[in-house]
This record gives structure tokens, C-alpha cells and sequence, in this order.
């Protein structure tokens, strides 16, 4: 059975403000691996190794996770860093109406577990950011 590694995110379109702030970071000569901005994205759920004989169950939860929503906007409303200014292991960048992208995640995440998968335990401030940076350094 052929497995691949998921996770189900909205995807966040490329914006001036979060190019020029990665520019900004790259330009003080931080020693870090930013998230390249055509890839950035706010995870929904984490699947991990998933049978893809589920796709078609994950894509009808996903379906039914936003029936009854009214489309709208993510807007960014500001940055930070964790764990602190000295050791950064994630730069964020905090969103806008991030309980209805709660909303949806609680849905995915509730379906999600009639098949097999384990319910996220972390819902605090789960929904509210977006990571720039990956916890790994960049590469020399």
C-alpha cells in the first residue's frame, strides 16, 4: 500500500510585506533558513505517513470542514519571534481572523478521527501564525 507524508494547509499568497521582511532578515547576514515565500502556509492538520487509499475520505472532510462559512480574507497584523530574541527557533507572523481557520482545523481534525488519525492536543494560539523560518540553520 503506498503511503506518502501530508498535512492539510491553506496556502498563503506571496506578499510584499512578508518578501521585504525576509529580505530584511537576510540583509543583517542572519545565519538562518527562511521558508521560501511561495511556500508558505498555515497547517491546518499534520497527517504524517498517510495511506493514500484515504485521499478521497480527506478530501470530502476537507469539503465539509468550510460548508457553511462565508468566504474571507487572512490578513498579517504583525511578527515575532520563539523562544526569544537570542535564540530563534521560529519567526511568526500573526494573522487575522484566525479563529475561523481554527474553526475549519477543529472540523478537519474532528472528521479526521473516525479515520485513524490522532486529534491535535494543541489548539492555543494554534491557528494564529504563520512561520517564516524553519528550526533548522541554514546549510553552509
Amino acid at each position: 500500500m503506498a503511503k506518502f507524508r501530508g498535512f492539510i494547509a491553506i496556502d498563503i499568497p506571496t506578499n510584499k510585506k512578508i518578501i521585504d521582511m525576509e529580505n530584511e532578515i537576510k540583509n543583517i547576514g542572519a545565519d538562518l533558513k527562511l521558508v521560501e515565500p511561495e511556500n508558505i502556509h498555515v497547517t491546518l492538520k499534520f497527517l504524517g505517513d498517510t495511506d493514500e487509499e484515504k485521499i478521497d475520505e480527506i478530501e470530502e472532510i476537507m469539503k465539509n470542514s468550510t460548508k457553511g462559512l462565508t468566504p474571507f480574507n487572512i490578513k498579517l497584523k504583525g511578527s515575532g519571534v520563539f523562544p526569544n530574541n537570542n535564540y530563534i527557533k521560529v519567526i511568526w507572523v500573526a494573522l487575522e481572523n484566525a479563529e475561523k481557520i481554527g474553526e475549519i482545523a477543529k472540523k478537519i481534525d474532528k472528521q479526521l478521527e473516525k479515520l485513524g488519525f490522532k486529534a491535535e492536543k494543541r489548539w492555543l494560539c494554534y491557528q494564529d501564525n504563520v512561520s517564516l523560518k524553519n528550526s533548522t540553520r541554514r546549510s553552509s
